[in-house]
């Protein structure tokens, strides 16, 4: 006993390890892509600020802080963010280092209207991308406290008027950010939706045999009822169960009987048409709708089943094989639970019979199930 908690123990910390550390991948993921963004972003940030600075002619002093932001600081933000324990925290917190930094030079140069609002929007647009409205609340004050800090600094210079050489140089960021936000934006949208289909179907398949898992299935069933209880039509469904699985286990272990699932989930999609539906019930147990089919169609398809089983054996060379029970739609038919428990009564029969056989309801024994 002491053994088995042992290996529980040791195995669901292997997987929270692992999970840690796909978290911290992605993490570290989004600060490397705000690395980038703002390598680009902050170049082209001094490019306005330093055309300014020089029209102002400002003291040598000024341009220290904008060029160490610019071209320095990125470095710095992206070794704090890949060392911290949380790389997507640390990278929020280098935002709020920006909203400082970009308040700061907007008193530098004499809060110049143009490149004032271009930082303060696209620093903004940064915050809300990564936090919502609690991070871009937290920027606009911290964009306000660098300002605050710009004027202690450096001085009340009061320049609002832009040139056309501000809007010149201002041009590059003005449209860059935006197509580089956007199509960051669309590559983590496109993303976001190839993982929801993902999931989506990993919800509706089961993992061992790749067919739709027991209450997809069912659901898929109750569909077909209602719709021929509406339009009417022919529809049949089969239940299927691999004979003497236990003996397989015990022989083989459960990798064989996981083998032999398996191999059985392939024949089926090998025998059955792209519109029928199969799906693992249970265990051994496989639950098959095979909609415009009558029980005689039906009855065949399962014989070409079991003929595969004899050509291509589900375990090594040793053939094992499948018993059937084929029930054909009623109009008498309630539900799924009645339609499914009739060929579930059949599979029995089969079973009973001898096994490797299909046992198809005819119009007298139908209502005796």
């Amino acid at each position: 006993m002491s053994t088995s908690r042992g290996v529980t123990t040791t195995t669901s910390y292997a997987q929270s390890s692992d999970e840690a550390k796909t978290v911290r991948a992605r993490h570290v993921g989004f600060a490397r892509a705000s690395y980038r963004g703002r390598i680009i972003g902050l170049t082209l940030g001094f490019l306005t600020l330093g055309c300014a600075l020089y029209q102002h002619q400002t003291p040598w002093w000024f341009w220290l802080g904008p060029f160490t932001h610019g071209f320095l600081w990125p470095h710095v933000g992206w070794w704090l963010a890949v060392t911290a324990s949380n790389p997507r925290i640390a990278e929020r917190r280098n935002m709020m280092v920006d909203h400082v930094a970009g308040g700061a030079w907007i008193a530098v140069i004499g809060f110049n209207s143009l490149p004032s609002l271009l930082m303060l929007s696209m620093m903004c647009m940064n915050s809300a991308i990564a936090g919502g409205v609690s991070q871009l609340l937290r920027g606009l004050l911290a964009h306000l406290l660098g300002v605050a800090a710009g004027v202690l600094i450096f001085g009340v210079h009061w320049r609002p008027t832009s040139t056309m050489l501000d809007v010149l140089v201002c041009t590059p960021l003005l449209l860059l950010h935006p197509i580089t936000v956007g199509l960051t934006a669309h590559r983590l949208q496109s993303k976001l939706q190839s993982q929801r289909e993902h999931l989506s179907r990993l919800s509706r398949k089961d993992a061992l045999s790749g067919l739709y898992n027991r209450q997809h299935w069912w659901t898929m069933v109750e569909a077909e009822i209602q719709q021929l209880q509406g339009t009417g039509g022919t529809s049949t469904l089969v239940m299927a169960d691999i004979d003497h699985f236990k003996q397989v286990n015990d022989a083989g272990g459960h990798a064989a009987g996981d083998e032999a699932i398996r191999r059985f989930s392939s024949i089926l999609r090998q025998a059955l048409r792209s519109t029928d539906i199969p799906g693992r019930y249970g265990g051994e147990e496989f639950g098959i709708l095979l909609p415009g089919t009558d029980g005689v169609q039906a009855s065949e398809v399962m014989e070409r089943v079991r003929a595969l089983l004899q050509q291509q054996p589900l375990i090594g060379g040793t053939a094992v094989t499948v018993s059937f029970g084929v029930a054909p739609f009623d109009a008498n038919t309630p539900d799924a639970t009645r339609w499914i428990k009739q060929a579930d009564e059949l599979l029995y029969r089969a079973k009973a019979m001898g096994r490797d056989r299909v046992v198809l309801a005819s119009s007298s024994n139908a209502s005796d199930l």
